[in-house]
C-alpha cells in the first residue's frame, strides 16, 4: 500500500448508508471487492478541516472506502 493511503472494510449496514467526519484527507474512493472503484466521494480536497461525507453502499457486495490525505 503506498505511503499516505489508508484503507479499511465497511461492515454491511441494515440502513445501506454510511456517515463520517473526516479530518487530514484530500481523497476519498469506495471500492468494491475487486478493488475497483465504486464511486468517488471527494477529490483533491483541502487537508484541513473536516470533511463530512454521507453515502450509500450497494446492496451485499463487500465495500472499502480508501482515503488519501496527510
Amino acid at each position: 500500500m503506498p505511503a499516505g493511503e489508508i484503507c479499511f472494510v465497511l461492515p454491511a449496514l441494515s440502513e445501506n448508508y454510511v456517515s463520517a467526519t473526516l479530518s487530514g484527507i484530500t481523497d476519498a474512493r469506495l471500492l468494491d471487492g475487486q478493488n475497483r472503484r465504486i464511486r468517488t466521494l471527494l477529490e483533491g480536497g483541502p487537508a484541513d478541516g473536516e470533511h463530512q461525507l454521507l453515502f450509500s453502499l450497494p446492496v451485499q457486495q463487500a465495500t472499502s472506502l480508501v482515503l488519501h490525505g496527510k
